[in-house]
């Protein structure tokens, strides 16, 4: 997924952290991820070298890829006010596992790096999804996060309206720096490959906990995965016969490969 894909955002923009807040969560939003992409993208940059004069992971970084199982059939069932208790629950699990030390009358978690003074960083980039920016974190202290984050999730089902989270984990030893620092494509890419990295893993994790899950909530995954590839070609499965429309779309491309 591409984060930096909506309109360049305006450097006189107000400094309203509202503008940056997800009102819901409390966490950053993703214009905050726009706002600050290449920033992130150096300081992440600025640990891969640090790393290799110094010839340790010590400043490596990793991007936590985050989706929800089961929000659809929360709304379904419960309702949307209730599911969106438990995404709320779900955001405050977040925080309190990557141990963002926020003071409690804080709404937002300042954006510490940009004053030399490195924290965590969650967003929540849409309605059911999250990345989590771990500065000086390697891919297996990540995957301890991980597992705090589906612990709490695991022991509080009545909170989170039995909705947990599918998590990938991508680092920085695992991207190639850009060639010019000063290009800002360049350095957006550079972030945004990780995020996909991310991304990927946390369908494979999706997929392994599926064979856990009840038949209904089996079906409102596979109709997300549906959907999300079919969004590609601007169609919403909503109901059987679309799907009958998206095989038939598949079908016609696989042969038209097989003639060619």
């Amino acid at each position: 997924m591409n984060l930096d894909n909506e309109k360049t955002l305006n450097n006189d923009i107000i400094d309203d952290k509202s503008f940056f807040e997800d009102e819901q969560t409390t966490l950053y939003n993703k214009n905050y991820f726009v706002k600050h992409i290449v920033n992130i993208a150096l300081q992440m940059i600025d640990g891969i070298y640090e790393n290799k004069i110094n010839g340790n992971d010590a400043k490596t970084w990793s991007i936590l890829y985050c989706d929800i199982d089961g929000l659809k059939l929360a709304n379904d069932t419960l309702g949307h006010f209730e599911a969106d208790h438990g995404i709320k629950y779900i955001a405050d699990i977040i925080k309190n596992s990557i141990r963002t030390n926020r003071k409690q009358n804080d709404s937002i978690i300042y954006p510490g790096y940009l004053k030399g003074n490195i924290k965590n960083i969650p967003i929540r980039i849409g309605g059911d999804e999250f990345i989590i920016i771990l500065p000086n974190c390697t891919k297996e202290k990540a995957l301890l996060v991980k597992n705090r984050i589906k612990k709490q999730l695991k022991n509080n089902p009545e909170q989170t309206r039995n909705m947990s989270l599918s998590i990938g984990i991508a680092d920085t030893s695992e991207a190639l720096i850009p060639i010019d620092l000063a290009n800002k494509e360049q350095t957006k890419a550079f972030v945004n490959n990780l995020v996909s990295l991310a991304e990927k893993r946390m369908y494979e994790d999706k997929n392994r906990d599926i064979n856990s899950m009840s038949l209904e909530e089996r079906k409102a995954i596979i109709l997300k995965h549906l959907n999300r590839v079919a969004g590609y070609i601007s169609l919403n499965i909503n109901k059987p016969d679309d799907i009958d429309i998206f095989i038939d779309i598949l079908t016609a491309i696989k042969e038209s490969k097989t003639n060619k």
